[in-house]
Formats: C-alpha cells, structure tokens, sequence
C-alpha cells in the first residue's frame, strides 16, 4: 500500500532539496526570534530545556518502536525505495558529503578546534568542544552496544563493522558542525552568526541523508543520532553558558585587620 512515507523514499532526492530549503527559512527566523530580544542571554535554559526534552523524546519513541519490531518493514521498504529511485547525480553528490562525517575528519577538527581554543586562551571553550565532540563519540558506540542493530545490506560497498542505531555520522556531524557554529557566535562579530548556523545545520542535514542514500543506515537510525547528538550538543552549550554567565564566586580573604 502507498503511504505517504513511501512517497517521500520515492522522490527522496526532492525531499532533501525541501528539507534544505526549509531549514534556510526556519533557522534565519529562529535565529531572529531568539537573539533579537534584550533578554537572550537569560533564555538559554529555557530554549535548552525544550530542545533536550524534544530530542530525548523523540530518540526514546524510535528507541521503543525499534525493540517493539514496528520499524523493520517500514525501514526496509523505505531504503529499498530509495536505492530504487535514487539517480546517479545524486548518489555521486552524497558520496562526496558523506565524507565530511568520517570519524577521521571530526577527530582531526575537534583536535584543531582545541589547539586553536588554547591558543586563544579560551581554556573553557576548549574543554567544552573536547566533551562535546569526543564525549559524543562515546556516547555513540555505547549506545550502539546497547541496542546491536544490523546495518542494511549495502549494495555500493563494502560492510562496515560497527552497529546501526543510532547513526554516528548524524550525531557527530550535528554535534561538531553545530559546536562551530556556537564558537562563530562566541568569538566573532555578529554578521558572521547567521551564516555560520546556515552552514552548520546545512551540513549536519546533508551528512544524515548521505547515510539513507548510500544504504548505509536505516532512516530511523539517521533519525535517531541526530535526536542524541542534538540532546548532547544542547547540554554541552548550556553548560557553558551556564558557566560563563554564572562564573564560581571566589571566596573573601579573611580580614587580617
């Protein structure tokens, strides 16, 4: 039977093309309705608060409808279709995106990412992007253990050795694309920000869908690591807004009148 998801594995390549232009037009507006108002600063938690509750509820119901066996037909008919209907310009462009979530590569930015924080002097920004991105990482294959799920079979390549849910490229592009953003934000002037988040969000969408297209994950697996890297990445910048907005009080010396 059509249903509307099989639609969208059906002109898949289109959908993407919709999805990218809709985060053009969402994140300029929640850029604006965010940052525009005098209390910004003061709106972290609350706006941290909804997106961890968003994210940890959505990847706990696709976590629950994985062990309840709902998604392997509706996961596999949606790959199967995709790969059906994919056409090779597209297929070609993912596989040159895809690369850009390599463990290699996010391990060789979060290291200059750190060098270049030091080297700023930015000693707390420089912790925060280690645990953000390496604390990702192992947050990942943990939960990968956790729930052993078979990769699809791939037809364009060789298997790769590791589980599939969740999806580490998604996570870790979310997570490492999106902490570049904040540190524009931190550090450079605001004509930089906008941009910088449109980049960002861009790029962490296109690596996720790179891994639906080449078959190597489910879409819920893609699904599901964004959810987990946008949860962690979320804490990982309200922690250090938190400890730059409220830095540790230091303790009166003692009177020695």
């Amino acid at each position: 039977m059509n249903t509307w998801w099989m639609h969208i594995a059906t002109y898949a390549a289109e959908y993407y093309v919709v999805g990218l232009v809709a985060l053009w037009l969402i994140v300029p507006l929640a850029y604006r309705a965010h940052f525009s108002r005098a209390d910004s600063e003061k709106r972290w938690l609350i706006t941290s608060l909804l997106l961890m509750s968003m994210a940890g509820g959505v990847f706990c119901g696709i976590a629950y409808l994985l062990e309840t066996g709902s998604l392997i037909q509706p996961d596999a008919e949606f790959s199967e279709t995709v790969r059906k209907h994919a056409s090779p310009v597209a297929m070609q462009y993912f596989r040159l995106v895809t690369n850009l979530g390599n463990t290699s590569t996010l391990t060789v930015i979060c290291v200059l990412v750190v060098l270049l924080m030091l080297w700023l002097r930015q000693f707390k920004l420089a912790v925060g992007s280690l645990l953000a991105i390496g604390g990702n990482g192992l947050i990942n294959v943990s939960l990968k253990d956790i729930f052993e799920r078979l990769r699809p079979i791939n037809p364009y390549g060789a298997p790769v050795d590791s589980w599939s849910f969740p999806s580490g490229h998604s996570s870790g592009s979310l997570v490492t694309y999106g902490l570049l953003a904040y540190l524009v934000m931190r550090l450079l002037p605001s004509r930089y920000h906008l941009p910088a988040l449109l980049l960002g969000s861009s790029l962490a969408f296109t690596i996720a869908s790179s891994r639906v297209f080449l078959h190597y994950h489910y879409a819920s697996d893609v699904l599901a690591g964004l959810m987990s890297g946008l949860l962690w990445l979320t804490f990982c910048i309200a922690l250090l807004e938190y400890t730059t907005t409220f830095p540790p009080q230091q303790q009166p010396s003692p009177d020695k009148g």
